[in-house]
C-alpha cells in the first residue's frame, strides 16, 4: 500500500491469473476509501471490533452498514471478521453481508479438523462458515 502504483499493477497481473485479492481489517484507518476504488480487490474483510460492538454501538453498526453499502455500489464483496452471537450473524445478514468468519461458526481448526466440519454442515445445514447464502 505504500507503493500504489506498484500495488495496482500486481494486483491486476493476480486478477488476470484468477487469483482473488482481499484487504483484511478493513474500518476506513489505514486503507482508505480511494484504495478501495483503485484497487482491483475481490473482498474486503470488516475488522472484528467493528462487528463486535455493532449490536451495542450505533456508531459502529452504521459503518457496518455503510461498508456494505459502498461494498454493493463498488461491486466488492465484503465480508465479516469476529462474528461470535447468532445476533452479529442476523444482523449483518439483513445488512446483506454474504461472507463472515468467526467462533459463531466455529474456532481456529487444522484443515483435517475444517475438512470434517465442512462436512458436517453440509449434511446437517447449518449456517455457512463463510458463505451467508
Amino acid at each position: 500500500m505504500a507503493r500504489p502504483t506498484l500495488a495496482s499493477a500486481l494486483r491486476s497481473q493476480l486478477k488476470r491469473l484468477d487469483i482473488t485479492t482481499a484487504i483484511d481489517d478493513f474500518e476506513g484507518g489505514a486503507t482508505s476509501l480511494a484504495d478501495l476504488r483503485r484497487l482491483p480487490l475481490d473482498l474486503v474483510k470488516i475488522e472484528r471490533p467493528l462487528v463486535a460492538n455493532m449490536l451495542a454501538d450505533r456508531a459502529s453498526h452504521d459503518v457496518v452498514d455503510l461498508i456494505l453499502t459502498l461494498g454493493r455500489k463498488w461491486k466488492l464483496e465484503i465480508g465479516a471478521q469476529g462474528i461470535e452471537k447468532a445476533g452479529h450473524f442476523e444482523v449483518l445478514k439483513n445488512l446483506g453481508c454474504l461472507f463472515g468468519q468467526g467462533y459463531f461458526f466455529s474456532p481456529p481448526i487444522d484443515g483435517a479438523a475444517a475438512s470434517q466440519l465442512l462436512r458436517q454442515q453440509s449434511s446437517a445445514q447449518r449456517p455457512s462458515m463463510v458463505n451467508f447464502r
